[in-house]
């Protein structure tokens, strides 16, 4: 075949090279084009990429805080859930301006603060009342009070409001009566003197937290409101100084959950009333989840020991002694029972009537006796139980090695969790902090390991020994506060208002 001329065989493959190359250059370029205009309309309209978009406004500068309210504002068509971090109070302009820009499409809206320094100025609420299609607020230590105006939202279905600390100047609207489509409310540190009983019209409510307020001189209105609230499923009274139990609990025949946390005034009444003031609780048949912690409680009262399906039983920091724990049917459906700082020297033989606990709390029981009898007459025969906690203090004996040796052969599953004595002082058995603990400190600690050293030195080989044996041939180990996750989880109130998947701005 006769080549063209002054092309040689070596040139042709090249130049046909170059031209393909470059057809396939401007055809690459015009379907970049066609690729990126299709993505410039998914960036700005697209309601599933930008249904959930968190902002953080602490610690920006000027500029960088403008680009970030036009990122939003350019796709404020798909978004419909809002999560927005402020540094100072002096931002809420800003956030008051990108609101307005979602009026029309925004649903969920969370809003927080680092300190009381970004509170919204006063008045300022009425940016949130002109999103009349929010079906969920969430304000958490940014709002001083809310005002008349939060009774426009009509489709609100959940309202969280939270503080750090509790305000005294904190003051609740009756038009949060008008709510009507609530289902969840929680006011946490936030109630303090009145509490509206218009609340009381809120008959959709599913759960209801007032944890950390003092209703000390609402308590007749809270047993008002709490007697219409008929709907109920979850209900948080912890740490309330209520002056009194309100007997409207029993209409509760709903609730699965109930949180009474150090939820009485101290001193109030005298603690050989206390099954009297809680027979309110028998008619809770449902009841899974209960807090009793921290009551001055020297027993368990009948009308918990009467309830049958009772799954999570939280008596922590409460004076029971051995006879205080009743035999009852709520130890049948026990999954996790927190015993922390009771003051028994015993178990007794009808607490084997758990078959399915699977979590024993007994940190801090320092009167009671850790030996083989105790492992092969109760603990062992929990057959279900999976974690068991002590305190270090507990362990350091001859006995306590052998009853840990013993319930490694009985439970081979079984991890025994042991805490240093400050930890447990400030830790609860969900991690939480503890205050006004009456347990020892630590200079008395100290001393009672150095009586304990000189009266039983050569024990304390006798002691590790045993104890790494039973590690062996049982499984059981020691941890630290990170242990604490053993149980069944308290949800009491902690919910995640805006789901997973942050869009944030960088």
């Amino acid at each position: 075949m006769a080549q063209p001329e002054g092309c040689s065989a070596a040139h042709l493959p090249a130049a046909i090279l170059e031209l393909i190359a470059e057809r396939l250059s401007f055809t690459h370029k015009l379907a970049m084009c066609g690729v990126n205009r299709h993505w410039r309309q998914a960036l700005v309209g697209s309601r599933l990429l930008w249904d959930r978009t968190v902002l953080d406004f602490t610690g920006t500068e000027e500029e960088q805080l403008a680009q970030m309210l036009a990122f939003a504002a350019a796709r404020a068509q798909g978004i419909r859930e809002l999560e927005l971090t402020l540094g100072d109070s002096e931002q809420w302009t800003e956030a008051s301006f990108l609101l307005g820009t979602l009026r029309p499409s925004l649903r969920r809206l969370l809003i927080s603060a680092p300190d009381s320094s970004a509170e919204l100025p006063a008045g300022g609420a009425a940016c949130f009342f002109a999103l009349p299609g929010l079906t969920a607020l969430d304000l958490d230590n940014c709002v001083a009070s809310l005002g008349p105006g939060i009774g426009q939202l009509r489709r609100l279905q959940e309202l969280l409001v939270s503080r750090d600390e509790l305000s005294y100047d904190f003051e609740l609207p009756p038009e949060l009566g008008r709510l009507t489509a609530l289902t969840r409310l929680e006011l946490v540190r936030c109630v303090s003197g009145h509490l509206p009983v218009e609340l009381g019209r809120l008959t959709r409510l599913r759960l209801l937290n007032l944890q950390g307020s003092d209703l000390y001189e609402s308590t007749a209105e809270l047993g008002e409101v709490l007697g219409t609230l008929v709907n109920l499923e979850e209900l948080d009274l912890g740490g309330c100084n209520l002056a009194d139990v309100p007997t409207t609990l029993s209409l509760l025949t709903a609730l699965t959950t109930l949180s009474l946390d150090s939820f009485v005034c101290p001193h109030s009444w005298a603690t050989d009333t206390w099954d009297a003031k809680l027979a309110c609780l028998s008619t809770l048949k449902g009841l899974l989840y209960l807090e009793l912690g921290d009551n001055e409680l020297t027993s368990v009262p009948p009308s918990v020991a009467g309830l049958r399906r009772l799954e999570t039983l939280k008596l922590g920091l409460n004076p029971i002694t051995e006879a205080g724990l009743a035999d009852g049917p709520y130890l049948d459906s026990l999954l996790h029972l927190d015993l922390r700082g009771g003051r028994f020297t015993v178990l007794p033989q009808h607490l084997t009537r758990a078959r399915n606990l699977q979590f024993l709390g007994l940190s801090c029981c320092h009167e009671l006796v850790l030996d083989r009898q105790l492992a092969e007459g109760v603990l062992g025969r929990l057959r279900s139980l999976a974690t068991l906690t002590l305190c270090g203090q507990m362990m350091q004996s001859v006995d306590s090695a052998r009853m840990a040796l013993a319930l490694g052969r009985m439970l081979p599953g079984l991890d025994i969790i042991s805490h240093g004595e400050e930890e447990e002082d400030s830790e609860g058995d969900d991690g939480s902090a503890e205050e006004d603990s009456d347990f020892e400190t630590d200079e008395e600690e100290e001393e009672e390991d150095e009586v304990w050293d000189e009266q039983h030195g050569a024990g304390h080989s006798d002691d590790d020994d045993g104890a790494e044996t039973a590690s062996e041939g049982g499984g059981s180990q020691a941890g630290g506060p990170d242990g604490w996750g053993g149980g069944i989880p308290a949800d009491g109130g902690q919910y995640g208002l805006l789901g997973s998947g942050d869009w944030g701005f960088h």
